[in-house]
């Protein structure tokens, strides 16, 4: 179920609007040092400047309460791990 629920979600992507300047990736892992969090399924639009262009943030929306966590790095940096979220990238200027 979880798989075929993910497979859905990645052909959905490109329909997905964008938030306020978080782009929408793919699903994924990402393990690293965290700067921040906001709880709710989207990231929040206050965690996205100038200052964080081009920086990860996961969202994990198939739990009891739903969060995001927000890094000091772009994507690339995302250590592998073992729980699929949402992952997006700062991009301001959207």
């Amino acid at each position: 179920m979880k798989t075929s629920a993910l497979a859905l979600l990645l052909v959905l992507l490109p329909a997905v609007p964008a938030l306020a300047g978080w782009k929408l990736v793919d699903v994924g892992a990402c393990e690293g040092p965290i700067v921040s969090l906001s709880e709710g399924l989207d990231p929040a639009e206050e965690h996205c400047g100038p200052a964080t262009a081009g920086k990860a943030a996961v969202c994990y929306t198939e739990i009891c309460r739903p969060h995001c966590l927000y890094f000091s790095f772009s994507l690339e940096g995302c250590q592998p791990g073992a729980d699929l979220a949402k992952r997006y990238v700062c991009d301001p200027q959207q």
